[in-house]
C-alpha cells in the first residue's frame, strides 16, 4: 500500500519539528500496511490547484494512484473546494478509486 500525506503543518513548524512529526505520521502509517508514503510540501503552488486540478496533475499525473483513502471530512483544493462526493466524481473522471473510512472516535 502506498500513502500520500499533504504536510499542511510546514507552513507554521519548524524543520526539524517537522521531521519529527513527519516520522511520527510515517511510523503510523506503517503499521496500518503504508509500504511507501509520500509527502508533498503545503505551500502556495498547491494549495493553488482547483480540486480537478489537485487530482489530474498530482493524483493521476504525478502518484498514478489507482486507489485513495480519505476520511470523511476531507476536503481538498483552492480554497477547500473539494470533498469527499467531488473527489468520487473525480475519480470516476479519471479512474482511480475511493474509499472513505469514519472519523475517529465518530
Amino acid at each position: 500500500m502506498v500513502g500520500l500525506a499533504v504536510a499542511a503543518d510546514a507552513l507554521v513548524e519548524s524543520t526539524a519539528h517537522q521531521a519529527v512529526g513527519g516520522q511520527r505520521r510515517a511510523n503510523r502509517l506503517a503499521r496500518l500496511g503504508v509500504a511507501q508514503l509520500y509527502e508533498l510540501p503545503f505551500g502556495a503552488v498547491l494549495a493553488g490547484l482547483a480540486p480537478e486540478a489537485f487530482a489530474r496533475d498530482v493524483l493521476v499525473g504525478g502518484l498514478g494512484v489507482a486507489h485513495v483513502t480519505v476520511g470523511a471530512d476531507f476536503v481538498f483544493g483552492k480554497d477547500r473546494a473539494g470533498n469527499v462526493a467531488t473527489l468520487r466524481d473525480l475519480g470516476g473522471q479519471f479512474g482511480f478509486g475511493v474509499t472513505v473510512v469514519p472519523l475517529v472516535g465518530a
